[in-house]
């Protein structure tokens, strides 16, 4: 673990804010390169998404304190002091974004699913990133094991899951898969809004999936908040998508089954001819 990638005395430049300010670049320049593809004004979904940005800081932290209440309390110094203090939530700062997003985009009238399907693989890219920058600078803890693939992380005992590496592979899958699902709604193969889908889907799955691999989780009588929400929202969601492609579904496996059939009948023929 580095934790500090760099100590100049004068100033300390740690690893994860390096991944963060990586993460900010390359989710932002892929923006740009697919809102050239549209006929959105760049410098207004570029402000759009810096407020929405904001926005989401601002959940982050206060949905880290409600789930740390007992060591933050009614201080409000320590709500603003985050350096001393530090804790974001990464759910918190993902529903405030796209709440400021939602909003916004209804002001400034935008179409608000058309935007988030824009958005969604360059916050995949984010995530991703900064995914890998927690992992190096350790400050997402992983379970112990004994897995072959494991990690000592700084102040823990034993030896642990790299969890966060974990995410970052989820995110950088939905990220090419995000990016293709975008290609096939210019060409209006989906629906908008089946783009904003997707992400919750891989986020609860991941979430769902890894969280049980964690050190610090938030637990509410005896269960853990993120695995409820997230198995609840990955249920609703998937269900509806697949509702929604049912007979596209369908008509795929249909025809493959079809493709195969006749696949199966020509080997019998050549076979037959030959014997």
């Amino acid at each position: 673990m580095l934790p500090i990638l760099l100590d100049l005395k004068i100033v300390k430049i740690y690893t994860f804010g390096v991944f963060l300010v990586l993460a900010l670049f390359w989710g932002l320049f892929w923006l740009w390169k697919n809102l050239k593809r549209t006929s959105f004004k760049e410098d207004q979904v570029f402000d759009i998404v810096f407020l929405s940005l904001i926005g989401g800081f601002i959940a982050a932290r206060l949905a880290f304190v409600a789930t740390h209440f007992d060591n933050f309390g009614f201080d409000l110094l320590k709500f603003i002091l985050i350096n001393g203090y530090p804790g974001l939530s990464l759910p918190g700062f993902l529903v405030g974004g796209f709440l400021t997003l939602a909003l916004i985009a209804r002001l400034a009238r935008l179409p608000f699913f058309e935007l988030a399907a824009y958005l969604i693989p360059s916050l995949f890219l984010a995530l991703g990133i900064g995914k890998v920058g927690a992992f190096f600078a350790g400050t997402t803890v992983g379970s112990v094991t004994a897995f072959p693939l494991h990690v000592r992380y700084v102040g823990f005992e034993g030896l642990r899951h790299i969890t966060a590496l974990y995410e970052a592979i989820f995110m950088f899958v939905g990220f090419a898969l995000s990016q293709r699902l975008l290609m096939n709604y210019r060409r209006d193969s989906i629906n908008e809004s089946s783009i904003l889908s997707f992400f919750i889907i891989v986020a609860s799955f991941s979430k769902l999936i890894l969280d049980n691999f964690k050190e610090d989780i938030v637990y509410f009588s005896g269960l853990r908040v993120t695995v409820i929400v997230s198995f609840v929202l990955f249920v609703i969601l998937s269900i509806t998508e697949l509702v929604r492609y049912r007979s596209s579904l369908t008509e795929k496996v249909r025809s493959l089954l079809n493709t195969r059939a006749k696949n199966h009948g020509k080997k019998i023929s050549s076979y037959e001819n030959t014997a």
